[in-house]
């Protein structure tokens, strides 16, 4: 139940006023739903789904059945995740970036399939792109990894990061 999954996040530590925030995690919930039309701006990029997502402290982020996909010039993906959480850098979203720090996630699974046509040539843009830089990340129950042509199944763990600017490079740094 949501209460219990409260009162278990927060280590028992707000036991006594849970009731106090659960209309407002419940009310997070529908917001979250509503802001999927705002997120997927472009869903033919990407697509970003959950069945709930919620924040206590603005940043924090916690969300169920988190599904992410999406298709570039080169690559389709698909990463899902029965929990996540991780925190958002607000300000850094002024500067056209996201920044999501201390990214945990459960039962993942994730597929990345190379698109064998080479793509045409893109038009130069003068437009400031966007950067996605996540830190920290930790993966537990990790039970599938495909990229085309290898697959990996199984139980497994996995951390690191990653820095994507778009149009431009990426960078995954040692772990």
């Amino acid at each position: 139940t949501e209460q219990a999954g409260l009162d278990d996040h927060l280590g028992r530590e707000f036991h006594a006023r849970t009731t106090l925030i659960e209309p407002q995690v419940q009310g997070f919930g529908k917001t979250a739903h509503a802001a999927v039309h705002i997120v997927n701006r472009r869903p033919d990029k990407v697509l970003l789904t959950w069945s709930s997502a919620w924040s206590i402290w603005p940043g924090r982020l916690h969300v169920r059945e988190l599904e992410v996909r999406g298709a570039s010039r080169r690559v389709v993906f698909s990463i899902r995740a029965e929990r996540a959480t991780g925190s958002l850098s607000l300000v850094a979203l002024l500067a056209k970036r996201v920044l999501i720090d201390d990214l945990r996630g459960s039962a993942v699974t994730a597929h990345i399939q190379r698109l064998t046509k080479e793509p045409p040539p893109r038009p130069p843009s003068t437009a400031r792109p966007w950067t996605l830089d996540l830190r920290g990340v930790s993966l537990e129950d990790v039970q599938e990894i495909a990229l085309d042509p290898w697959r990996l199944r199984g139980a497994g763990k996995a951390s690191g990061g990653m820095r994507r600017i778009m149009r431009s490079t990426f960078e995954m740094p040692p772990s």
